[in-house]
Parts: C-alpha cells; structure tokens; sequence
C-alpha cells in the first residue's frame, strides 16, 4: 500500500533539478516555529529532504506543507498531483468505504460549526496544522470559508488528523456531534450522502451555477458571491450551503443539475453499493 511518505518521495523525485532547488530554498524560508535549517537540505537528495519534512512536521503534517511549497514555486500541477496521490491511500471519493465521521458528516460541519476560532487554536497545539496554515485560516472571510480551509486540510492529513479534529469537534461543538451522531445516514438524500464526491470531483461549475440561477435556486447576489469565489471545490462548497438551507425541492432541482451536467459522476456514485 502506498504511503504517504512515499506520495512524498516520489513528488520531489519528479521535480527538475532547478525546481528541487527553488524547494528547498523555499523549506528553508518557510516561516512558523518549526523551520528547517539550511544544512539539513543542502546537497541532500530528495529521500533525505523527504525524512527532514516527516521529522519536522510528522508525516501527517507533511502533505499539506509539500503542497504549499510546490505551489509556492510555481509547480501547481505537481502539487495537484500530489494531492490526488495522498487521496489514494486516504480514501477520497468513496463515502461507501470511508465511514469516518468527519467525512461522513463534512457538509453539515461546515455549515453547522461556529465556534471555529477555537477549534483553530486547538488544531494548531495539537500539531495537525502548523503556524502558516493557523494565519491563512484565521485571515479567511466567514466561519463557513474557514471550516472548508480546515477540512481540505484534515482530509489531506489522514485518519490521525480526522480522530483529532473529530475529539476538539466533541469538545467545542457537543450538541452539533450529539446530533450528527444521531442522524440517519441511511436515508440522506443523494445530494448530502455523496456530497464528499460531488464537492471534490465537479469542475466545471458556471453551467451548474448558472442552472441554479435560471430555476431560482439561488438569487443573484448568491450567484455573484460563488462566481467570485475561488476554487472550484470552495465554489461547490457555497452551493451546498444554500442548497442544504433551501429544502427537498432545492436539492432535487440540484440532483436533476448534476445528472445534466455530471452524468458519468452521478451514475458511478449511485451505483456505489
């Protein structure tokens, strides 16, 4: 089974020389509490600069830090890669097999939790993220704009980081968790049982957004806001959010969207047993 340090290894491995450079140049600059010092990268191989970043950030932390400095340099298209590979051994697009309750209940979170500063800090002293992330999140506009940060992140970082989200969720939000744990997954719509998929596998938002508008699902300012949004996965975030406060007709005109639009998705989806 592929691990994570491994997606890690084999992401430098890929890089050009002069992009493998501009990494470690950027590892070293990285600012927060837990640096990476000059000698630990230079002349080193990627094997090496791999074990450094798993010593450094645990391999939990790994990923998210990997993909930021890739980003960061300009090599967005490793870092897409990257993030697919580690969905691999973390199961990404099968709610079926992946019964943990942050990913089953990710949607409602969202748009449920509000005591996010909190649940922030507590992410940041239990190491799951790290200083540049806990500044990124904190600058986000909205609770809603900053749980999707922190999920994206928590997804990325494993079953360790979704036990540790899910013990700070029991702590800052009981009665949110009381409820969810309650709640009956087995009849769920398919808009929120496959809400994971649909969020993380649909791009080409405008003609979904635009069907939306067209049927009054949602009103222009609403159409705007998603528009200017950036990301296609925080844009199909926002449309979940007003879908899920907007009824069974909302979701059953959002259903009939996907299968126009989405149909190879919906159908591997419904089919999922």
């Amino acid at each position: 089974m592929t691990t994570i340090k491994k997606c890690v290894m084999d992401a430098l491995e890929n890089l050009t020389g002069d992009e493998y450079k501009k990494f470690c140049n950027a590892l070293v600059d990285r600012p927060g509490d837990r640096r990476v010092e000059e000698n630990k990268v230079r002349r080193k191989d990627y094997f090496d600069v791999t074990n450094v970043l798993v010593s450094t950030f645990s391999e939990d932390g790994t990923p998210a830090v990997v993909i930021e400095l890739l980003e960061k340099i300009g090599c967005s298209d490793e870092a897409k890669d990257l993030d697919d590979r580690i969905a691999e051994p973390l199961p990404k697009s099968s709610a079926s097999k992946d019964k943990h309750f942050v990913s089953k209940h990710w949607v409602r979170l969202i748009e449920y939790v509000t005591n996010v500063d909190a649940i922030l800090n507590r992410l940041l002293e239990k190491k799951v993220i790290h200083d540049g992330i806990y500044e990124e999140i904190l600058d986000a506009k909205g609770n809603q704009e900053k749980m999707t940060k922190i999920y994206k992140l928590v997804l990325k970082s494993g079953n360790r980081a979704k036990d540790i989200f899910l013990e700070i969720l029991k702590e800052q939000e009981p009665l949110v968790v009381g409820e969810l744990e309650n709640f009956p997954i087995q009849e769920e719509h398919f808009v929120i049982k496959h809400g994971t998929e649909v969020i993380e596998s649909v791009t080409d938002i405008n003609p979904i957004l635009n069907s939306l508008l067209q049927k009054k699902v949602i009103q222009d300012d609403d159409y705007d806001e998603i528009r200017d949004t950036r990301g296609h996965q925080e844009k199909m975030t926002k449309i979940y959010g007003l879908v899920l406060r907007s009824g069974i007709r909302a979701k059953e005109i959002f259903f009939e969207i996907l299968k126009e639009q989405e149909p190879a998705l919906v159908e591997d989806l419904e089919n999922i047993a």
